[in-house]
């Protein structure tokens, strides 16, 4: 006989694996993307095809591996993937740390897509680049 622990299991498993699909769904209604999601800031680069790597939010890495495949993201939600060292240099930049400038110098780095409140705004703002883009979800910066 099925014991009752292996009912409740079963429906608990059930229960979880529909929440998360109606998770998914919800999180990818359009509305819920433009609302979380730079997608203002997204259709600029594809209007302007800015030149060079991009170095881009934490945040947004999935979306924008996603919207913009052309640009490859420095870092995204998968950071086990990439490795600490790279997560410290992506903290580095973003805090306007002493090394922030030689890493994006060393990766090459030519276009800033992130929230603008982070520390390396106004450093590279007062190095010269340029603000491309600005809303109030992001700020696009182009090397001079």
């Amino acid at each position: 006989p099925i014991s009752i622990r292996v009912i409740l299991n079963t429906v608990l498993i059930i229960s979880l694996f529909a929440a998360s699909l109606g998770n998914v769904y919800l999180s990818s209604l359009p509305e819920k993307v433009d609302k979380n999601y730079p997608v203002e800031a997204t259709e600029w680069i594809k209007l302007n095809h800015p030149q060079g790597k991009l170095f881009n939010s934490y945040n947004w890495g999935g979306y924008l591996l996603w919207t913009l495949p052309e640009y490859p993201v420095f870092i995204d939600g998968r950071a086990d993937l990439y490795g600490n060292e790279l997560l410290a240099q992506w903290q580095d930049v973003i805090n306007a740390r002493e090394n922030a400038e030689a890493i994006l110098d060393d990766w090459r780095v030519n276009i800033i897509f992130v929230e603008p409140y982070w520390d390396i705004v106004p450093v590279l703002k007062d190095k010269g680049w340029t603000v491309a883009y600005e809303d109030a979800m992001s700020i696009i910066l182009i090397r001079p």
